[in-house]
C-alpha cells in the first residue's frame, strides 16, 4: 500500500509526567515503539512509569488506521510484587499528576502482592 500523511488532528497522544497532554510526532517508517505498562511500573518499584496514551483519528471519515500491538505481560497467576528496596507508595506516586486521564492506579492496586489476573480484572472494572 501507499503511505499517506495523517489527517489534521490525527496521531499519537500521550500524557507527560507533568500531566500535560502532548501530540507526538510521527515515528520513522521503520521504527518500533514500546509502551511501558503498569505491570512494569509495579515490578520496577516505580522506576519505570506507565505512559497514558491514545490514538486520535483526526478530522477524517472513511479511513482506517492499521497497527499491530503485541502485549507482553506476566502470567495470569504471577504475583505483582514491589521490589524490597521500594514501596507501594513509590509505585503509586507517579499517577498523582495524571488527574482524570485514566482511573488512578491507587483505585486498582490496593495491596501487593496481587495476582496479575486480579489486578487486570480490577482495572477493567474501573474502566467499564
Amino acid at each position: 500500500g501507499e503511505r499517506v500523511p495523517a489527517p489534521p488532528g490525527a496521531g499519537l497522544m500521550a500524557c507527560a509526567r507533568s500531566g500535560e497532554r502532548c501530540r507526538l510526532s510521527s515515528p520513522p517508517q521503520d521504527a518500533v515503539l514500546f509502551q511501558i505498562g503498569e505491570a512494569a511500573q509495579v515490578l520496577s518499584g516505580g522506576a519505570l512509569v506507565a505512559t497514558p496514551h491514545a490514538v486520535s483519528p483526526g478530522e477524517i471519515s472513511g479511513a482506517s488506521r492499521e497497527s499491530f500491538a503485541l502485549f507482553v505481560e506476566p502470567g495470569w497467576d504471577e504475583p505483582l510484587c514491589v521490589p524490597e528496596d521500594s514501596s507501594l507508595e513509590a509505585v503509586l506516586a507517579p499517577d498523582d499528576a495524571r488527574g482524570d486521564i485514566i482511573p488512578p492506579l491507587r483505585t486498582r492496586l490496593k495491596s501487593v502482592p496481587v495476582a496479575f489476573a486480579k489486578f487486570l480484572s480490577d482495572s477493567i472494572k474501573e474502566y467499564y
